[in-house]
């Protein structure tokens, strides 16, 4: 810009000012009603700002040059706070002008400012608009989004703003107003807003360590950062999946606490060449103890290292990683064949044998039909094997 004149009227309190093509007047916050910002352009001030026009809390920033316009009508703190919204800034700096209640928000709560702001300025010819700043903060936010939750107001007390844009704004506002949400983030030291964007358009995200890996970008836009999502998940699907084939409980857990996505590529490709080992016949077999229970027609007792293998092999999940386990009597496998194909793991006790877990294709939940089979199957053979003791011991 080759000049920018400033010139305040003292009769009326009206600062113009001109700057080269674009004329934009201010009604100074000290005695009207709102402030007004016109340009040749659009007229808004948000639009201005991609022009390269910025009024940032009563300050005129042009291609580096700074002017106070506001110097002495509001305090430095506001003015701070203030020049986080691009949304409602001129609507912002006049209502923490005129109603002390709105500047002491802004200093304690500048995000709970900016949403009672959007809502007194949608309302403002049902409500007073000092009154409804007046509230305590959970009614007001209960004033704000209909509703509160545990947490909420640390929750905007921490929320740091990207642009200040309005879409960020309805972000907020789907946040507080969601429960789970708060319960998450409300143990967080801070929480960029693109957490909050990532979450609510991939709910699987929370409880996740490494969010916060996925904002630690610099970007221009919150939507931004949904690019190279796709990849993302991919890997992380990829990577729980992986978890379930080899037979891991809360698989999904170990997956949200990577504390990076390095964290979680690590993860990936060591259970890839976990499974891969799983996957392979081994030259010489190893056979398992033979147990004291024993199949039937329809279950069958898997009795060595390639066995598990093949049953892995055909149902696709995990149990060849149950080698080791199996030789050590820890567990016994079964497969049963019908009325589906079903791999049984069996544990032992005090009180006999008893089933430890059951899957079909997949690792699949089995249906009631199986399960009462693979019961009454255990019921008999627990019974028979306690028959067989008691033979032994009166000499039978």
């Amino acid at each position: 810009m080759e000049s920018v004149t400033i010139k305040d009227d003292e009769g009326s309190r009206r600062i113009t000012i001109y700057i080269e093509h674009l004329k934009c007047s201010v009604i100074c916050v000290a005695c009207s009603e709102s402030i007004l910002f016109y340009s040749e352009i659009d007229g808004c001030i948000e639009i201005c700002n991609e022009t390269g026009l910025s009024f940032l809390g009563g300050k005129i920033l042009i291609s580096g040059i700074s002017d106070d316009v506001f110097n002495g009508y509001l305090e430095s703190s506001l003015v701070n706070n203030l020049g986080a919204f691009t949304y409602l800034q001129s609507w912002s700096i006049s209502i923490c002008s005129r109603f002390n209640r709105a500047a002491q928000l802004i200093k304690s709560n500048p995000n709970l400012f900016w949403l009672v702001s959007e809502f007194v300025l949608k309302n403002k010819e049902y409500v007073n608009i000092d009154e409804v700043f007046g509230l305590k903060r959970r009614h007001l936010i209960e004033k704000t989004v209909g509703c509160y939750h545990k947490g909420t107001k640390r929750v905007l007390e921490k929320v740091e703003l990207l642009n200040g844009s309005e879409y960020e704004i309805s972000l907020l506002k789907a946040c507080i107003s969601d429960e789970e949400m708060v319960s998450f983030f409300r143990h967080w030291d801070s929480i960029p807003i693109q957490a909050i964007f990532l979450t609510l358009n991939n709910r699987e995200l929370l409880g996740a360590r490494f969010l916060r890996s996925l904002c630690s970008e610099d970007k221009r836009r919150v939507t931004d950062y949904k690019i190279g999502l796709n990849s993302f998940f991919s890997l992380m699907n990829d990577t729980k999946r992986l978890g379930e084939l080899l037979g891991i409980k809360n698989a999904a857990s170990y997956v949200e606490r990577c504390e990076s996505i390095k964290a979680l590529r690590r993860l990936h490709d060591r259970w890839v060449i976990n499974l891969n080992r799983a996957k392979e016949y081994l030259e010489r077999d190893i056979m398992f103890p033979i147990p004291e229970i024993s199949g039937n027609y329809r279950i069958k007792w898997r009795s060595s290292a390639n066995a598990l293998i093949k049953e892995g092999r055909v149902m696709e999940h995990c149990v060849a990683t149950y080698i080791d386990k199996a030789f050590d009597s820890n567990s016994i496998l079964f497969s049963m064949k019908f009325p589906e194909r079903v791999t049984i793991e069996v544990s032992q006790n005090k009180q006999g044998y008893s089933l430890a877990e059951a899957k079909t294709y997949r690792n699949k939940e089995v249906s009631e039909q199986s399960m009462r089979l693979i019961r009454n199957w255990l019921e008999r053979e627990n019974l028979k094997i306690l028959m067989n003791k008691a033979k032994k011991v009166i000499g039978l």
